[in-house]
């Protein structure tokens, strides 16, 4: 079985959908063992994992040959989740958005909570979200969406992206321990009965991870 070096932003579905096999036969190979015990998820990897990628599994149908068949082919996608808010913090709620990603254009509408829910192709690493505008005294709001770029959490900037998913600013997620991203980890672990620290210990990075993944 061929090995994968992850780079930057890769994941187990963008890894999956490049070698044409389904997500999760990679993800629970035995030799993949290591990334699991590690702490990775599908979603996350670090620069420099080492995966094992299964080869493809090829399945033989019986067909007449003097007939028409159709085959299906199935394409793996992966779930967006993305909530848009004003400058007021309120969520754009049943607002209708656009995402282009792969050459392609997804139409929806946000929930009653500004939620986009909505499957990408599982190859997607930029995609662009536009809300467009509802009135003359609005601008259109536009947003680079990057998937499967989220660093592990027991980084500071991983711990830094899951905060702002959770709508916890700390400030620039630039991998620094600095006074907002401090503050914003002891409001976390204050909402989650933790010892108030700022620190991102063992504990704060397996709570982080709790909540994010179940958000």
């Amino acid at each position: 079985m061929p090995r994968y070096t992850a780079r930057a932003r890769d994941c187990i579905h963008s890894i999956a959908a490049q070698a044409k096999v389904p997500w999760e036969k990679i993800w629970d190979d035995p030799a993949n063992k290591h990334l699991r015990e590690q702490g990775r998820t599908p979603e996350c990897l670090e620069d420099g994992d080492t995966v094992t990628v299964p080869d493809i599994e090829l399945r033989w149908h019986d067909a007449a040959v003097d007939q028409r068949h159709r085959f299906r082919v199935q394409r793996r996608s992966v779930e967006v989740h993305v909530q848009l808010l004003d400058t007021k913090g309120e969520p754009l709620a049943d607002r209708a958005y656009e995402i282009e990603c792969e050459g392609a254009t997804i139409e929806g509408t946000t929930d009653g909570d500004g939620m986009v829910i909505t499957a990408v192709p599982a190859r997607t690493r930029e995609a662009r979200l536009r809300v467009p505008a509802q009135s003359e005294d609005e601008h259109e709001r536009t947003y680079e969406l990057e998937v499967g770029a989220l660093d592990p959490v027991s980084t500071i900037q991983g711990a830094q992206a899951r905060l702002r998913n959770l709508q916890i600013d700390p400030g620039a997620i630039d991998g620094e321990l600095g006074p907002w991203t401090r503050e914003a980890l002891r409001y976390f672990q204050q909402l989650h009965g933790l010892d108030a620290t700022g620190e991102l210990d063992d504990a704060t990075a397996a709570k982080l991870t709790e909540v994010h993944d179940n958000e």
